[in-house]
């Protein structure tokens, strides 16, 4: 049980911490606008870095929480989860997608770091 408790505030803290990046990124993308295509990809290098601390659930759950947060504060139409560009849809998607599969390939439940 304590194990248990130890793994789910490890990955509690992870997804606070990305969540608190993608907002981060998206405030700053309000003031700039030209990098509004590079904040998916910089993202998946907060998230594996992230997954490389807490465990690669933190990617997972903090990548289905940043398209959320970047589909309502980024792209067009604000305020809303849908995304209106196919771009900027494809670019959420290969961001949620290579930050997963990157996270859990390179660092699985199983690494030692993961561990006790």
């Amino acid at each position: 049980m304590r194990e248990f408790l130890r793994i789910a505030l490890r990955t509690t803290t992870g997804v606070a911490l990305s969540a608190a990046a993608a907002i981060l990124l998206s405030m700053s993308a309000s003031y700039n606008r030209s990098t509004k295509a590079l904040i998916p990809w910089v993202f998946v290098l907060i998230l594996i870095a992230l997954s490389a601390r807490y465990g690669p659930m933190v990617s997972l759950l903090g990548s289905v929480i940043a398209v959320i947060v970047f589909s309502r504060m980024v792209y067009a139409p604000l305020g809303s989860v849908s995304v209106s560009d196919e771009t900027a849809k494809a670019s959420l998607a290969w961001m949620a997608l290579i930050s997963v599969v990157s996270a859990y390939l390179l660092f699985p439940p199983s690494h030692p770091r993961h561990r006790a």
